[in-house]
């Protein structure tokens, strides 16, 4: 297995890995410096360090065993949607960019863990606008809660595409008419 890892090691970048990565490690571990773990995460896009104390390197004989594998099945719940975004490169490049509105300077944040944010340019007020989104294949649906200004409670579903640097979001169903006269607009990358 380390002769296997080693022949891969020299080609791996860890910033170019676009799933989200659970790293867990123990602060006592005698055999792999407690370093690696911690210069791991700060390389990846999207990681999460689970630490421990334990019983080092053979963590599965003690009881944060338990715990460790709490942690994974927490993990895997809050990512369980990636598996559509690893396989789809427009997904991963349209929740690792910021997109800003042709039409006004709205920036809009789509975020791996199902969120996304819309900042409207302006000072005098909070223009901030946070909701989730679900992704499926080429659509993407947003819903946006506690916010009675803007949408509140309502769905809007779109088909994107990034083409040069640009998104397009095409309306399949939405009864939010601000919504859908703003994201009907064209984006670019910022």
């Amino acid at each position: 297995g380390l002769q296997n890892d080693l022949k891969h090691a020299e080609n791996y970048k860890p910033s170019k890995v676009a799933v989200p990565a659970l790293i867990t490690h123990s602060r006592v571990d005698k055999i792999v410096d407690f370093n690696h773990a911690k210069t791991l995460k700060n390389k990846l896009r999207i990681a999460e360090l689970y630490e421990y104390d334990g019983f080092g390197h053979a963590f599965f004989f003690g009881k944060e065993w338990e715990n460790i594998n709490h942690k994974m099945l927490a993990f895997l719940r809050k990512y369980e949607n990636e598996a559509n975004f690893i396989s789809n490169p427009q997904i991963t490049l349209l929740t690792s960019e910021t997109w800003v509105s042709k039409i006004n300077g709205a920036l809009l944040k789509i975020n791996i863990d199902g969120s996304f944010n819309l900042d409207f340019p302006g000072v005098d007020e909070d223009n901030n606008i946070k909701g989730s989104i679900k992704i499926d294949g080429k659509t993407i649906t947003f819903l946006v809660k506690d916010n009675a200004k803007y949408c509140n409670n309502l769905e809007g579903k779109y088909d994107f595409v990034i083409r040069k640097d640009e998104l397009a979001l095409t309306v399949i169903n939405d009864r939010c008419l601000s919504r859908k006269e703003h994201f009907s607009e064209a984006w670019f990358k910022l």
